[in-house]
């Protein structure tokens, strides 16, 4: 079975002209109107999934955060196992012209009531067609999700549960000019029932280091993007490990771009050339595993177009400066 590379996105869905592929530098932005509105083309029959059987099911305690059922370990550029990474969400947005939503960023449940996101999902005037998140979501085109476990048995999920947001937080400092501090909170209207499909990420607990002499491997899941120039989403929920990029090296790529990246808030990862993250889900996770569970360590921000073609690695939030404000506003 052919191995399809996947981009699991840094930027939100953002079209190129086929016709002029150099490699100019793209901000990182809210989808305009015609992009929300274009509808999602079938994927799905272009995704080749390998689904492996899951171990026995573990018990842990429904709020231990982290956690995940399945047996299945990250493998860079594979659909994911049906319970994989229970904490991601997706926003959907309102198509003005028509009403219908779609989904355009990818988020994470960190605790019972809140999702951690980009800033740039949730603000100006696209920001205002927000209209819920859904957790629990492993195929977007099918009303049950299952995969086969055997010859005559398969494993289905719960349904996906859509919550509206009753309250969102914006970092007071945000400044998408600089493309600084691009992070928010999203506070849903209920508490989520956790299940084995809807758990809560670990947040940090110390700041992100990269062990001298060894590169950190990181994760990023989503729906994103699977090819470079068509920016249609994934129907399935995607994986894809990372290595992580020193400052010192991500600056240097960004140089030609006169973008600044900054030491303390954004953490770099990526940049092999025909692998990475493109468009959306910006927003989602950048994780690691620590002590068999995984913690997020950064949000998906903002990278170059053509995406995973200039070697230039994707730029991500991280997380851990911002861990004073989350405990503040996070419930």
């Amino acid at each position: 079975m052919r191995n399809w590379l996947v981009f699991v996105t840094l930027t939100v869905i953002s079209f190129v002209n086929s016709q002029n592929l150099d490699h100019k530098f793209i901000p990182l932005h809210f989808p305009s109107e015609s992009e929300i509105i274009e509808s999602v083309s079938d994927t799905a029959e272009n995704i080749q999934a390998r689904f492996g059987e899951s171990e026995s099911k573990k018990l842990f305690k429904k709020n231990q955060c982290g956690v995940q059922v399945t047996s299945d370990r990250i493998i860079g550029g594979n659909a994911t196992a049906i319970d994989e990474f229970p904490f991601l969400a997706l926003l959907y947005y309102k198509n003005p012209k028509n009403n219908k939503t779609r989904y355009a960023c990818g988020g994470t449940l960190i605790k019972s009531k809140t999702i951690i996101t980009a800033a740039h999902c949730v603000e100006g005037d696209l920001g205002k067609r927000f209209e819920f998140v859904r957790l629990g979501e492993w195929n977007t085109k099918t009303e049950k999700d299952c995969v086969p476990i055997g010859l005559d048995e398969e494993e289905c999920s719960d349904d996906p549960i859509d919550f509206r947001s009753q309250r969102i937080f914006i970092h007071p400092s945000r400044n998408p000019a600089q493309k600084a501090n691009d992070i928010a909170l999203i506070i849903l209207d209920r508490e989520p029932p956790y299940t084995d499909f809807i758990r809560p990420i670990c947040l940090p607990t110390k700041a992100f280091e990269t062990p001298k002499g060894s590169s950190q491997i990181l994760v990023v899941a989503g729906w994103g993007s699977t090819t470079q120039y068509i920016r249609t989403p994934s129907e399935i929920k995607m994986k894809l490990k990372l290595k992580h990029v020193s400052h010192g090296d991500c600056q240097a790529k960004f140089e030609p771009y006169n973008t600044i990246i900054s030491n303390e808030t954004q953490v770099c990862a990526g940049g092999e050339r025909g692998k990475g993250t493109c468009g959306g889900d910006s927003g989602g996770p950048l994780m690691f595993f620590e002590a068999g569970k995984l913690h997020i360590v950064g949000i998906v921000s903002f990278g170059t177009e053509p995406c995973a073609e200039a070697e230039i690695p994707g730029v991500f939030v991280n997380v851990w400066p911002y861990m004073e404000w989350i405990n503040q506003n996070a419930v």
